[in-house]
């Protein structure tokens, strides 16, 4: 697993960095949102946080699209581009615009910028 090694590598090297991404989790309250917020900035972690539909719908465009398309190729036709798939990479973007968005506001530089697995294609 990578995280885990990068924490540790973290705290033997002194290595300076910002974890964000998505933690795992919808809160069901502010306050429960709060609490998380707290705990992960304690690890030098940022949350960005999905709404239900956003992280559904990004996962059905990855499982049903992005996955085939990279593993095994899948060809495209008139078919293929649906209104659903339309629907889902408009919200495939929207989150992706989340994560740049929290990147964007940091308030130091960054030397590295590390964009890990397909769900963030469109970050860069």
């Amino acid at each position: 697993m990578v995280l885990p090694t990068i924490f540790k590598i973290r705290e033997q090297v002194a290595l300076n960095f910002l974890w964000i991404g998505w933690p795992g989790i919808i809160p069901e309250t502010v306050a429960e949102k709060e609490q998380i917020e707290r705990l992960l900035a304690a690890q030098k972690c940022r949350p960005i946080w999905l709404e239900k539909h956003e992280l559904e719908d990004m996962i059905l465009f990855q499982e049903q699209f992005l996955r085939p398309l990279f593993h095994n190729f899948k060809g495209t036709n008139e078919r293929d581009i649906d209104d659903l798939v339309v629907s889902l990479w408009r919200n495939y973007n929207e989150v992706n615009e989340k994560f740049v968005d929290a990147y964007l506001a940091l308030e130091y530089e960054c030397k590295m910028i590390w964009v890990h697995d397909i769900q963030l294609l469109m970050t860069p």
